[in-house]
């Protein structure tokens, strides 16, 4: 243990010409970031975990309910939405695994907010759950430089993964 911890010191030093606790805690940050997205790649349970994380606060949900506020909002006049009324029927739409409703409210947030993060994102899901994994990889890898988080990369990573049939 202690040979690796003088080998992170020297790392840290030779990175960020500092070896204080929170340039430790940068460059712990930066390996997390590295390994977590080509682990994707390498190991069959941390893909899986990845994958299916996602979906753990979906199991719950009431559809009745969730289509009664589609219904609702679809009485609305859509001439007058904002990007974020198009996201929330979008996600709505998502939820009750109507994909191509969806993907049609995520463009209409786009068109009028091309930095609509989360029309983005659910976007990028849709794909993927459609099994269209390049246009997928697109919007995660997107999403990854606009946002500068890695979470976006190993999205974009578990897509290319399915993708290739690995």
């Amino acid at each position: 243990m202690e040979k690796n911890s003088d080998l992170i010191i020297k790392e840290c030093i030779a990175r960020y010409n500092d070896s204080s606790e929170e340039t430790g805690r940068k460059f712990g940050g930066a390996l997390y970031d590295r390994v977590s997205v080509s682990m994707i790649y390498s190991c069959n349970s941390y893909y899986h975990l990845m994958d299916t994380l996602r979906y753990s606060s979906f199991r719950s949900l009431d559809k009745d309910s969730l289509n009664k506020e589609i219904q609702r909002m679809n009485s609305g006049d859509s001439k007058t939405w904002t990007t974020d009324s198009f996201t929330q029927r979008g996600v709505s739409y998502f939820l009750v695994s109507d994909l191509d409703n969806a993907i049609r409210d995520f463009e209409a947030a786009i068109r009028l907010d091309q930095n609509a993060f989360q029309s983005i994102y659910f976007k990028a899901w849709a794909l993927e759950l459609k099994k269209e994994y390049d246009g997928a990889f697109l919007l995660y890898t997107k999403l990854a430089l606009i946002t500068n988080k890695n979470d976006f990369n190993i999205f974009a990573a578990i897509a290319k993964r399915k993708k290739n049939g690995l």
